[in-house]
């Protein structure tokens, strides 16, 4: 990989010219090198350790990058070209140059060729921003798959491409495309929590057959849903609590029906829609009740002076009232956490006027208490 890295890099500056290039979006942009993170498990031992900011798919931030990574891990655990990682590495963590060298179209073609089939049987198409006819045809300052194949010496294994911990999920890469999750360690949660827009806890009323997919209608009664990060949410949203998935995401997550199963559900606003990308159960798990105590917690890059800790905010579509009795408490002193597992609660002056007042979270507990000797009754 280092002997195609000089080689492109050579090529490139001899034909180089003033100015800066554009992405794919046709933006005008300056490049700044960054390190490739060792925890950007699609993009490691690619020949190179930086990368160029914003990269070749319009992504500006790394925990972006990251995130939008994530869902390409399957092609290469099931290894489905030898050329996948090269094609994906070009766009989510280009080399870092003025100008951009992009994949070949024929790298493109191969790598679709062999690795859409697997897609589209977990639900997935090939998506728009990869087509094959946005990439250049072979030109010699393009990234063509012969390039790779000639320095092939010291090239990794597919196997020490496959993250730790996951080479048993091969079988079952299926599971890998969804954003439901069941059993995921606090790690994961936490990571997903920071780079998503909003996070609820709620149920699911209904789901709908629409053009869009399918829609989740989550339940809008009071106590039903509880609002840990609200990010773009509007009281309006919260009213009509209507969500869409991911392109395919919704394939094989049996479990996200209605009823009186509790969901930590993350998303993402686009316009006037919301996506869910990340579902969990609502477990009592140690490893579930310790990331959603960390919730409350700054996340990574962040200045721990300027975060401020998630609003919770009780459904029902009513502001929480303020607290007018009780102990305020030391700005910055943090309560106990919720005994369900939720993030743990805070008593500064800005977080205390938005929150539940503690009776009213001790009648809130009691009346979920009731209901659910109700149900078991039932």
């Amino acid at each position: 990989m280092l002997g195609f890295v000089t080689v492109v890099f050579a090529a490139c500056l001899a034909r180089m010219t003033a100015g800066y290039a554009m992405d794919l979006s046709g933006r005008i942009t300056k490049p700044t090198c960054v390190d490739i993170p060792s925890d950007l498990t699609l993009c490691q031992n690619i020949g190179y350790n930086r990368m160029r900011m914003p990269n070749l798919l319009d992504h500006d931030s790394i925990f972006e990058v990251k995130d939008q990574s994530q869902g390409w891990i399957p092609l290469l655990i099931v290894n489905c070209d030898n050329d996948t990682q090269l094609f994906l590495c070009s766009l989510f963590s280009p080399v870092c140059l003025d100008r951009p060298i992009y994949p070949c179209r024929s790298l493109c073609q191969k790598v679709r060729q062999n690795c859409e089939p697997i897609m589209v049987r977990n639900c997935f198409p090939w998506p728009a921003m990869l087509e094959c006819d946005l990439f250049p045809e072979d030109n010699g300052l393009c990234i063509q798959s012969e390039m790779r194949q000639k320095n092939t010496t010291d090239q990794p294994t597919q196997s020490s491409l496959i993250p730790s911990g996951m080479s048993g999920m091969v079988a079952a890469v299926g599971s890998l495309f969804t954003q439901c999750h069941d059993d995921a360690d606090a790690a994961s949660i936490v990571e997903y929590f920071c780079n998503a827009d909003f996070v609820l806890k709620m149920r699911l009323k209904e789901v709908k057959e629409t053009s869009d997919g399918k829609k989740y209608v989550g339940d809008t009664n009071e106590g039903k849903y509880l609002v840990i990060k609200q990010g773009s949410l509007k009281q309006k949203d919260l009213n009509k609590m209507r969500f869409l998935t991911r392109e395919g995401a919704n394939c094989g997550c049996d479990m996200l029906q209605p009823g009186r199963e509790n969901f930590l559900v993350m998303g993402h606003r686009d316009g006037k829609k919301l996506y869910m990308t990340y579902v969990h159960i609502w477990t009592k798990s140690r490893e579930f009740r310790n990331a959603t105590r960390q919730f409350g917690q700054p996340c990574p890059g962040e200045a721990v002076e300027s975060s401020e800790p998630p609003a919770t905010v009780a459904g029902g579509g009513k502001k929480p009232k303020k607290d007018r009795g009780g102990k305020r408490g030391r700005p910055g002193r943090r309560e106990r956490p919720d005994r369900d597992g939720g993030p743990a609660e805070t008593t500064t002056k800005a977080a205390t006027e938005r929150k539940l007042t503690r009776e009213e979270r001790r009648q809130q507990r009691r009346e979920e208490k009731r209901e659910e000797r109700r149900n078991n009754r039932e």
